[in-house]
């Protein structure tokens, strides 16, 4: 348990980069997410985390049950 207390304090591999490095990775995912809009989906995570819950879920179950839809469809 403290090493996972230990853990919250300090920054991970991820998080010790530099913004340049987070923008070019976001870059990098929206592409694949654009290119492959049926495989990947984009999830605004500046939400609160019952609304990225609840589409998440959504898209899930969607997907889970075969109904088509592509990434500008709000209802996925």
């Amino acid at each position: 348990m403290a090493r996972v207390q230990e853990r919250r304090r300090t920054l991970d591999q991820m998080e010790q980069q530099d913004l340049h490095f987070h923008d070019r990775l976001h870059q990098g995912f929206a592409q694949l997410a654009a290119a492959e809009p049926r495989r990947i989906r984009e999830v605004n995570a500046l939400r609160p985390i019952e609304m990225i819950a609840a589409e998440i879920e959504n898209i899930v179950i969607r997907y889970l049950l075969g109904i088509d839809c592509d990434s500008s469809d709000n209802a996925c």
